[in-house]
């Protein structure tokens, strides 16, 4: 595979699911496309009453029975594709190089993943003691996993037996999956591999995107974490499909605490300035002045700190 054909794209299809908080999900799988030129991730709708989805819209799948389909399935989108491009005069009309359909089902063989020319993610083993990380973050690494598949043929199956915390770990349970989700790590050997399948770089890329610093801090607003919090995720607190109400209140509990802290740091700094003004000034009227001031910054810290009680209430 030539750099020149790089980003690999891959496309995405959601199974529907009720409880999922579908923005916050979308939000994060492109968070990941500006952060390196490897692989681009787009969403795609499958066509309508499609069979494939059908068969992975149920609590248990076969996994063997799904992925003798895949091949059909990556045929289908294929032309459905090329079919809405012409319908809407759409310039880019070609495919993605692989698609990968996430779903809420099991497979009866308890395997979280299948591949044949198109590739399933499957979801109904996850549990919540199983966070951190929490279930979009598990996705997240998922979907990496695949698009390294898709880079690296030689990584394309299963690779090692040990469970080191690299990314192409084969974990026979995806409760087994979190040790490489929170490791953020690619083995000598697999890099190696990555290497050898042109890719040298990709290694160093893929585990500075496991690592996670990139998303940032909840409490911004223009971080990737803040967005998603703002989306009703919080990737520090939220761990299931969807935030609960408890780690809904929790997440704004921080998001005001941290307000607070601003509100009183502020109040700290202009009490130092109007003090340091009083000081200085010889006139009565002035430290009147300063004295009416502070009392003010008084009044909104009291206010302030009478709005986070409620919210604690």
């Amino acid at each position: 595979m030539m750099l020149s054909q790089l980003p690999q794209r891959i496309g995405v299809i959601l199974v529907p699911e009720r409880k999922l908080n579908e923005p916050a999900l979308r939000f994060l799988v492109l968070a990941i496309n500006k952060e390196q030129s490897f692989f681009q991730f787009e969403f795609l709708s499958a066509p309508p009453g499609d069979p494939l989805l059908r068969e992975l819209s149920v609590k248990t799948a076969s996994r063997l029975s799904v992925k003798q389909k895949l091949p059909a399935f990556a045929e289908r989108m294929a032309v459905y594709i090329a079919e809405k491009a012409a319908l809407f005069s759409l310039l880019e009309t070609e495919p993605p190089t692989r698609f990968v359909v996430i779903s809420h089902c099991r497979f009866d063989d308890n395997y979280y993943s299948t591949r044949n020319k198109a590739a399933v993610v499957s979801l109904g083993n996850w549990e919540r003691f199983m966070a951190p990380p929490s279930l979009l973050e598990f996705v997240q690494m998922l979907l990496i996993r695949e698009a390294v598949a898709t880079l690296c043929p030689s990584l394309s199956g299963s690779v090692h037996l040990g469970n080191k915390g690299c990314l192409l770990d084969f974990t026979e349970s995806l409760s087994e999956v979190r040790q490489k989700a929170l490791r953020g790590y690619v083995c000598d050997f697999c890099r190696q591999h990555m290497a050898n399948d042109g890719h040298s770089k990709l290694a160093d890329e893929v585990t500075r995107l496991l690592d996670r610093d990139w998303l940032g801090s909840p409490t911004d607003p223009r971080s990737v974490a803040g967005v998603a919090a703002n989306l009703k995720y919080d990737l520090f607190v939220t761990k299931g499909a969807r935030a609960t109400p408890k780690e809904i209140f929790v997440t704004t509990l921080r998001q005001e605490g941290a307000k607070q802290v601003l509100v009183i740091i502020g109040a700290v700094v202009v009490t130092l300035i109007l003090a340091l003004l009083g000081f200085r000034s010889s006139g009565g009227q002035e430290s009147s002045g300063s004295n009416t001031s502070l009392g003010r910054l008084e009044r909104v810290s009291v206010g302030s700190t009478s709005e986070m009680s409620a919210l604690v209430l």
